[in-house]
């Protein structure tokens, strides 16, 4: 008799993947075994493409609908899901994006997909308690270089070779303008963040964007500004800070440990 683990794993293929049936129909004893395994992996794979598309509404923006379901649904039969948690399928998006054929002449979507992934996150990331106005004492006392700035857990960087604040922006529900992006007009950089109970989405300049990138790699304070100022762009520390701290991005500055 086979093994729990070895029939939940021949079952499991099975309802993602057709071409496996073979290998589960023998572990169920119906003759009508590969249709009710086939009403199954409908199923999840539409539950599964539904939530793809509430992930990545702006990547469903570009491609259209259809293009969409194909590209979602190959998706799930490359990574087929290993929780229980819908909200987990879509982490390895981007990189399939990448190497999709049929979508290698949108070189940008990866970036919009690993954008709207940390989107997506955001929402879910744990609550933090805004920096005490006491905390900003750190900066005034002590080798300030040597400062840990840490970040809310629904911060993330993304930046990207074409102008990805404008291909994110001119995709959103809200907005009334002319689409018109010019996808040589150079990179962006973006910022996710919660300031309250949704995430958004700002521009930052390159000086900004590897301030913040240097915070999230667990840099000090001292290696971060310099970070931002080998950009050789303008950066206005103070008032970064400022932002940063009434939108509740930096949520612990102390000495390091």
């Amino acid at each position: 008799m086979a093994e729990l683990r070895d029939i939940q794993t021949r079952v499991g293929a099975a309802l993602v993947n057709p071409n496996s049936d073979d290998d589960a129909v023998g572990l169920i004893a119906d003759a009508d075994a590969i249709r009710r395994l086939a009403i199954y992996r409908n199923n999840i794979a539409s539950n599964a493409a539904g939530a793809l598309r509430s992930i990545y509404p702006v990547i469903r923006k570009i491609v259209g609908t259809e293009f969409f379901d194909a590209l979602a649904r190959r998706y799930c039969e490359a990574h087929p899901s290993v929780s229980g948690d819908l909200n987990d399928i879509g982490g390895d998006f981007s990189s399939f994006v990448h190497g999709f054929e049929p979508a290698r002449e949108l070189a940008y979507l990866p970036d919009v997909a690993t954008l709207e992934w940390c989107v997506h996150r955001a929402h879910y990331a744990a609550d933090h308690a805004p920096l005490a106005p006491q905390a900003l004492g750190a900066l005034m006392n002590g080798d300030v270089a040597q400062l840990v700035v840490r970040l809310h857990s629904a911060v993330s960087v993304v930046s990207s070779p074409y102008p990805l604040f404008q291909i994110w922006q001119t995709h959103q529900d809200d907005y009334a303008q002319e689409i018109e992006v010019d996808l040589a007009s150079g990179a962006e950089h973006v910022v996710v963040y919660r300031p309250q109970f949704r995430a958004a989405v700002a521009n930052l300049s390159a000086a900004e964007a590897a301030f913040l990138t240097s915070i999230v790699r667990g840099k000090a304070l001292g290696q971060s500004l310099a970070a931002a100022l080998a950009t050789g762009e303008p950066f206005d520390f103070a008032g970064s800070l400022k932002n940063w701290v009434a939108a509740n991005l930096i949520v612990e500055i102390a000495p390091a440990k």
